[in-house]
């Protein structure tokens, strides 16, 4: 990070009320005084021009006070839904009753050689795979999703040797 020099703050209410950063970086408020301690700058927008670098932000941070999400576009009740326990040996496709915007996808019991695809106009959405050596995949998904996906079917692949995929899939959204 560069640092500030030549920095010259002014206090809005009264331009003649002065301060600077010198090239150590100290905050000077007169040619003989320096301010010690920490300075806080809250709430004050800053114009901003070109790119700014947020790669050292941290990945959590905490909040307080009053947080509005109303206007995210995963924060729509949900109102549609599909449930099916389902047992394969052979490609299977279930077209949904009308086009569902999932908030949540939940699979469990996937625990086979298995390909499960989720489609929007027969393309595919997501694609998961069922716990086996050649996929790396996972027995169970629980996948809440902050920007819905919307899809109209899902097709499943069961490619074991000798006994059918057994699984339940839940898509829940608006």
């Amino acid at each position: 990070m560069t640092p500030l020099f030549n920095v010259l703050i002014t206090d809005p209410e009264d331009q003649t009320q002065r301060a600077r950063v010198d090239a150590t970086g100290a905050l000077k408020v007169s040619t003989t005084g320096t301010v010690t301690g920490s300075v806080s700058v809250t709430n004050t927008p800053l114009p901003v021009t070109g790119e700014v670098n947020v790669g050292n932000f941290p990945q959590v941070q905490q909040v307080s006070g009053t947080v509005n999400v109303a206007n995210f576009p995963g924060n729509q009740p949900a109102t549609k839904q599909f449930g099916d326990q389902i047992s394969i040996d052979a490609p299977y496709t279930r077209v949904l009753h009308e086009p569902i915007a999932a908030s949540l996808v939940v699979v469990n019991g996937a625990d086979d050689e298995l390909t499960l695809t989720f489609e929007l106009n027969n393309e595919p959405v997501l694609r998961l795979y069922g716990r086996d050596e050649a996929t790396g995949g996972a027995s169970s998904y629980v996948i809440p999703l902050t920007q819905p996906i919307v899809m109209d079917a899902f097709s499943a692949l069961c490619a074991n040797e000798f006994d059918p995929c057994q699984f339940t899939v839940s898509i829940v959204g608006a």
